[in-house]
């Protein structure tokens, strides 16, 4: 008898276990941006050696840049949210045109122009290590850095007596102050006993930091002038890589079931990317010294407003 029950038991857990893994399955958040403001890090200079190096060498290269401490922001012009809907399962999911006609906006975000800004920013002090590595003409340059959050660069290329050209990309980590206001709505579905469809909208505002990932890919070119090098890294960047989903925070005396206080929606808009080209003249001293002062230069397609940064550095090699 008492070896049914355990059964009995055991299989009514089982059982259990499987409607709560089920619980919840089918949900669906969105969200539109209406008006925003995020943070942007301004990207690492990749560049070569900046010098001739010897064939079949190797070098390491320790760098404390020093970057102008400012912060400057640019309207983006041409920023829209897509449409969105949300269902109550397969079978009630509605098309777009559908949609339309027929959906109220707790289950429909019409398209819409999104007001954004972007705020770039440098860090005071950055530092780096490098790796260089030349077998006879061609040149490996990888290594990390922190500008405050960690990121990891690679540059290859052509490097000779009169100068160097190669390409180059940069993965970073970073941590973002965003402000936005946004339109959500969401689906949420339960399978099971009792279960049924949660479907709502609300509106609201959040500001808080996000950690994202930000990367780029672009060229490198020096000009040696003796000891002196002229340096030019044009950049396609994307400060938000990889991200299709923001937090929202629920606006108070509204309190949503199935969503927490904090919770991330799929955005219905792409992160726009921007150039930056930097403009370095730099010195090779006697001892493995590198003394370097720039310029960057940031623009894009969808950036209204084009912002210069200052920035020197000094490197030791050995």
């Amino acid at each position: 008898m008492k070896q049914v029950t355990l059964i009995q038991m055991f299989l009514l857990c089982v059982i259990s276990g499987l409607f709560l893994g089920l619980a919840g399955c089918g949900d669906s958040y969105k969200m539109a941006v209406d008006v925003g403001s995020f943070d942007v890090t301004l990207p690492p200079t990749v560049r070569g050696a900046e010098f001739n190096m010897q064939e079949n060498s190797s070098a390491m290269r320790v760098t404390a840049s020093v970057h102008e401490p400012s912060e400057k922001s640019s309207h983006l012009s041409r920023v829209f949210n897509g449409a969105a809907v949300v269902c109550e399962g397969e079978q009630h999911c509605p098309g777009k045109k559908d949609a339309y006609n027929s959906y109220g906006g707790e289950r429909f975000l019409h398209p819409s122009k999104a007001d954004i800004y972007y705020n770039f920013k440098s860090f005071p002090v950055s530092l780096s290590v490098e790796t260089l590595m030349k077998s006879e003409r061609r040149l490996l340059v990888y290594g990390f850095g922190l500008d405050p959050m960690p990121y990891v660069t690679a540059a290859i290329g052509l490097n000779s007596r009169y100068g160097e050209v190669g390409i180059n990309t940069y993965l970073g980590l970073d941590y973002s102050k965003t402000d936005y206001a946004f339109r959500a709505i969401y689906t949420y579905q339960t399978i099971g006993f009792g279960g049924g469809t949660d479907v709502g909208s609300f509106e609201g505002k959040y500001d808080e930091y996000q950690f994202n990932f930000r990367g780029g890919t672009g060229a490198h070119a020096s000009l040696f002038l003796g000891p002196v090098a002229l340096t030019y890294v044009p950049m396609f960047n994307i400060p938000w890589l990889w991200t299709t989903d923001l937090k929202t925070r629920e606006p108070d005396g509204i309190l949503l079931e199935h969503v927490s206080r904090e919770s991330d929606f799929d955005v219905t808009f792409k992160f726009p990317f921007y150039f930056s080209n930097y403009f370095g003249f730099t010195y090779n001293a006697h001892g493995g010294l590198q003394y370097s002062l720039g310029l960057t230069v940031i623009n894009g397609t969808q950036l209204d407003e084009r912002l210069i940064f200052a920035s020197t550095s000094i490197s030791y090699l050995f």
